[in-house]
């Protein structure tokens, strides 16, 4: 895998970490490995992902209303 694209390395740890969560997460697993990505792709720790995701659940639960 010395010589994959970025896309191709991407989709092989999407795999690995699909593969290596499905037992634990089981139909949740999917959404879990986005959540991952999105979490190593921000740069944050995980207090502050945390923070703004439930920022986010927030706003979106005051526009529904």
């Amino acid at each position: 895998m010395k010589d994959a694209t970025h896309e191709e390395k991407r989709e092989e740890f999407r795999r690995l970490l699909l593969d290596a969560a499905k037992p634990f997460v089981l139909r949740q697993a999917e959404r879990f490995v986005s959540e991952v990505e999105l979490f190593l792709a921000s740069g944050l720790n995980i207090e502050a992902y945390d923070k703004v995701c439930m920022q986010h659940v927030a706003g979106i639960s005051t526009a529904a209303e």
